[in-house]
């Protein structure tokens, strides 16, 4: 089933329905100080163990306490679910308690944010929110769904649950291009010095980061996004030097990786060799955003 296997949460009224679920249903749950503590927790689980880290938060300041981590998750594209609660429908828009405009304070950070009001459409929108959540049509990052106490409260029986929104979601394989791929291949044959700069889409397959060091002898380095990918005593791990192997590459390879701030933007201030480009990657930011390369590939790392 489509649970995870610990929830971060601070205990809250309006969630404690699905807090009594989770105890039943045999699911860790890690209660914490702050919310924000539990977005970050929620983050770092997604990053470190894979998958998507789930949040639980009650309305009102409960959910505001979880934007600065909503913020952090979604600039790292890190995949997080937050489940809000939200006043009883019969209240709403009658002053009850902790009753804010959720969904439009933290639409800015999340890659979809839904409000259920009939149970029927729950287990839809929980799709939409995890498959957003996972990159299914754009970055990965944090998503939300809120849920009214009162809805929380009424019984499952007659839904309608098709095996496949309880399975585990995973966005679908994107396949290359061939002629990019043959076009990569021809620039990665040339000469001079490579360089491969891996980020969040390299997690999908460490293993294909690694075939292609070893295949080209090119160096590597990672970033906070790809911490992990490859082994620190891999021979093409660059752990020093890295401002000078960027000035002097001549092809440069990014895979799944953002030309960021953390990259000079891929400006001649920090690649000063003027480099080939080669981009990797599963989204537009990552094969165009700042500047397009040479080739690009827009697939999965390991397609």
């Amino acid at each position: 089933m489509r649970v995870s296997t610990v929830a971060e949460r601070l205990c809250g009224g309006h969630v404690q329905p699905v807090w009594d679920a989770l105890d039943r249903l045999g699911v860790e749950v890690v209660d914490v100080r702050h919310e924000c503590a539990a977005v970050y927790m929620a983050q770092a689980q997604a990053d470190l163990g894979g998958g998507v880290g789930v949040v639980l938060a009650t309305a009102g300041p409960g959910l505001t306490n979880t934007v600065t981590g909503l913020a952090s998750a979604h600039l790292a594209r890190s995949p997080v679910v937050l489940v809000a609660g939200c006043p009883p429908r019969p209240q709403s828009g009658m002053g009850a308690l902790q009753d804010l405009p959720q969904a439009a304070l933290i639409a800015p950070l999340c890659r979809r944010v839904e409000t259920v009001l009939d149970r029927r459409h729950l287990l839809a929108r929980l799709d939409a929110v995890w498959s957003a959540a996972l990159g299914e049509e754009g970055p990965q990052g944090p998503a939300c769904i809120e849920v009214p106490t009162d809805l929380l409260e009424e019984p499952a029986d007659g839904l309608d649950a098709p095996r496949a929104r309880l399975d585990a979601a995973r966005a679908p394989a994107l396949l290359p291009d061939p002629g990019s791929v043959r076009a990569a291949v021809d620039l990665l044959r040339g000469d001079g010095r490579a360089l491969v700069v891996t980020g969040r889409g390299a997690r999908d397959d460490p293993g294909a980061v690694r075939d292609l060091l070893d295949a080209t002898g090119a160096g590597h380095l990672d970033t906070a996004e790809s911490r992990g990918v490859v082994p620190w005593d891999h021979p093409s791990q660059l752990t020093a030097v890295r401002s000078r192997a960027m000035a002097e590459a001549e092809l440069v390879v990014t895979v799944g990786r953002r030309l960021d701030f953390q990259l000079g933007y891929g400006s001649t201030a920090v690649f000063a060799a003027e480099p080939r480009w080669l981009r990797v990657g599963r989204t537009t930011e990552e094969i165009a955003g700042n500047r397009r390369g040479d080739v690009t590939v827009q697939a999965d790392a390991g397609a």
